[in-house]
């Protein structure tokens, strides 16, 4: 479980939680389980931490999560695997605000730069989701730029761009976007879109996908 002041806290029954290794890394803003670690990213450092051991002890990467010369994460950051690949969603501090999607082989250690351009970087514009489902990766955010990719390195602009979103998953066979005025879409792979019937035009804030339905 990622933490505030703590990197992470670990339980093997979902009772009594421990504080592991909480000196040696950064805070944990997000976090994802790959095949052989798990790999934190956090605001507090340019590098990404990871533990092969369950999370008793964490090591830092060696190459900076948003590439050489960039400083930590600025905004909202997202990170997500398909066990293998993991994708890095993020966003540089002052003065570019640059969103980038990086991606590692080996489970946070190195990082590349993934073949992603964003247009109409600011301060203002933040990552809204990154996920993976049933083949296919999607990354959205909140001026309503939609990518997608089906290796988590290679990413296109989607055909479609809603304004405000808000939050975003996947039930397993499709991605769900929802957010301001009611908005909820829905797509199979992320590059086309289908605007879904809504009951209220209040903005939806977040999305949780318990199965395929």
């Amino acid at each position: 479980m990622a933490c505030g002041v703590y990197p992470a806290i670990r339980s093997g029954d979902l009772f009594t939680w421990n504080v592991e290794n909480s000196g040696s890394i950064a805070r944990a803003d997000d976090l994802c389980v790959t095949n052989t670690a798990i790999v934190l990213a956090s605001v507090y450092s340019p590098y990404a931490s990871y533990s092969e051991d369950q999370g008793v002890t964490y090591s830092y990467g060696t190459t900076p999560l948003l590439g050489y010369g960039e400083s930590s994460p600025n905004g909202n950051l997202r990170i997500e695997t398909d066990g293998i690949t993991t994708v890095f969603f993020g966003r540089t501090g002052f003065p570019n605000y640059d969103r980038k999607i990086t991606y590692s082989g080996n489970s946070g250690d190195t990082w590349t730069v993934g073949t992603s351009s964003f247009s109409g970087n600011s301060s203002l514009v933040n990552v809204i989701g990154l996920k993976y489902s049933h083949g296919n990766w999607v990354a959205v955010s909140s001026d309503g730029n939609i990518k997608y990719s089906t290796n988590g390195t290679s990413w296109t602009d989607s055909a479609y761009t809603f304004a405000g979103p808000k939050d975003l998953d996947a039930d397993g066979s499709k991605f769900i976007i929802v957010g301001d005025d009611g908005l909820i879409a829905s797509s199979p792979t992320g590059q086309f879109w289908t605007v879904l019937p809504t009951l209220y035009t209040d903005d939806y804030n977040t999305v949780c996908a318990l199965g395929v339905t």
